[in-house]
C-alpha cells in the first residue's frame, strides 16, 4: 500500500461500516436485540415458559426462555428500576420489596438505563445462575440503599404448582 492510503479517512469509515454491519449480523443470529423502547418493563411475565436450559432454537430464530420469576414490575430510570407493582405472594413480596421502591442491581447486575442502554430487569434476573440472589434497591420508605436477599421462583412456583 502507499503511504497515504492510510491517510484516507473514507477507507477508515469504509472498515468502520462493514465491521458493524457484521456486529448487526453477528447479533441477529445469536439472538441479541436492540434496546427496546422505555415503556413499563415486567419482571413478573406470567405467560413465561418453564425453566430449563433457557433457549430454543427453532430453525434461525433463537428463542429465550425465561429461567426465574421475581414478582415485580417496575419502570427503567437512569438510576435502576422503580417498582410499580408486587405481586402478592412472589419471590419480591416474601424478601420486602414495595411499590416505589428503586432496585439498582440484581445479582450484581445493574438495572434500568445504563450507557443509554436499556438493561431489563427481567433479562438480569433470568441471569441469576441460582435462585437464591441479592437485590440492591433504595427503599422508598427510608431512602437507604439496601441489600435484600431474595430467593427467585420458577414459573411453576410463582402460579402454585
Amino acid at each position: 500500500m502507499r503511504e497515504n492510503e492510510f491517510e484516507n479517512p473514507v477507507l477508515g469509515y469504509m472498515v468502520i461500516a462493514a465491521a458493524l454491519v457484521l456486529g448487526l449480523m453477528t447479533a441477529s443470529v445469536l439472538g441479541s436485540s436492540p434496546p427496546a423502547p422505555a415503556t413499563e418493563a415486567s419482571a413478573i411475565s406470567l405467560a413465561s415458559s418453564s425453566p430449563g436450559l433457557g433457549v430454543k432454537s427453532e430453525g434461525l430464530a433463537v428463542k429465550r426462555e425465561r429461567r426465574w420469576i421475581l414478582g415485580v414490575r417496575a419502570k427503567p430510570t437512569f438510576t435502576g428500576c422503580v417498582v410499580t407493582e408486587v405481586i402478592r405472594g412472589s419471590a419480591a413480596a416474601k424478601a420486602g420489596v414495595s411499590v416505589g421502591d428503586r432496585i439498582l442491581c440484581i445479582g450484581g447486575r445493574q438495572v434500568g438505563w445504563v450507557d443509554a442502554r436499556r438493561v431489563d430487569l427481567g433479562q438480569a434476573v433470568d441471569c441469576s445462575p441460582t435462585a437464591a440472589t441479592q437485590l440492591l434497591a433504595q427503599k422508598a420508605s427510608t431512602g437507604r440503599v439496601v441489600a435484600i436477599a431474595v430467593r427467585l421462583q420458577t414459573l411453576e412456583e410463582t402460579l402454585g404448582h
